[in-house]
């Protein structure tokens, strides 16, 4: 932490540091990070020999009763970076389902395509955030890949976790994706692709009384049981995105269409729980 000049230390807010995953200098202010910069300089000011690596950026806050949190670099600061990457939007629960109290979390991954090393994470919802986030954080500060993630012996019981976490789903999610084996797509691209004018089959594979209770404008609906004795009702020449509430059901009906030779098939990821957009009845 000593400066250029000789004795004099910077810490805290009006110190840049390096950021661990760019490797670039970086200008983040938290409490946190001030504080163990404070120790570092401490320790060599009194004679020791003590390094400051560098930040993540982690961060979590409270918005209402969602818990917020994001570590590493998100999508667009990684395509910034120059970057090649693949991301994935999961929800899920943050512990188990049938367990009283369990509550929705959303969890964004990054990875660079080469590497396939974890780049960042955003997490959001009212259920348990901040454990997660620092799980990443430490994953981040030590390189590790996706794979590596997914294989993470994470506690579990009821009360605290599904059997495969939350993390652990978005990593195998997100490793299906880098290897190919499924084809996603973010509903803001989606958004986009609509606003373009892009002739598109956007399919909704929910049960008909979901469908009812809301559903995106100038959607296709097929229920997912339904949907492979009824496949020849979808046009074979058009991109199909097939969406469900979280995702799961989605990624199914992406893999019958598939199956049945459609080439042009997506599934949307987080599906209804990540469309912020609107719906129509």
């Amino acid at each position: 932490m000593e400066t250029n000049i000789p004795d004099i230390y910077a810490i805290g807010d009006c110190a840049e540091c390096v950021h661990l995953v760019t490797g670039k200098p970086a200008w983040i202010a938290l409490g946190s990070t001030a504080a163990k910069m404070g120790r570092v300089a401490a320790i060599n000011v009194t004679g020791g020999a003590d390094t400051f690596k560098g930040v993540l950026g982690t961060l979590i806050v409270k918005v209402f009763d969602l818990n917020v949190g994001k570590v590493g670099i998100s999508e667009r600061e990684a395509i910034t970076e120059g970057f090649k990457i693949e991301s994935t939007i999961v929800p899920a629960g943050d512990m188990a389902h049938y367990y009283p109290g369990t509550k929705d979390i959303i969890i964004k991954l990054i990875a660079d395509v080469s590497s396939r090393k974890l780049l960042g994470a955003e997490i959001v919802g009212e259920g348990v955030v901040d454990k997660r986030i620092d799980i990443i954080a430490t994953a981040l500060t030590f390189g590790v890949t996706i794979d590596q993630i997914s294989k993470l012996d994470l506690a579990y019981a009821p009360p605290y976790a599904m059997s495969m976490d939350a993390l652990i789903v978005a990593a195998n999610v997100l490793s299906n994706k880098l290897l190919g084996k499924t084809v996603g797509i973010l509903p803001q691209k989606v958004v986009e692709k609509r606003d373009r004018g892009e002739d598109f089959i956007l399919l909704d594979v929910r049960t008909e009384m979901e469908y009812m209770s809301g559903h995106i404008k100038g959607c296709q609906h097929i229920p997912l049981d339904k949907l492979a004795p009824r496949v020849n009702e979808l046009d074979s020449s058009k991109e199909i995105i097939t969406y469900c509430r979280a995702g799961l059901r989605a990624a199914q009906a992406y893999r019958i269409l598939k199956n049945a030779g459609f080439r042009n098939a997506k599934y949307m990821d987080g599906s209804i729980i990540a469309w912020t957009y609107g719906l129509e009845k």
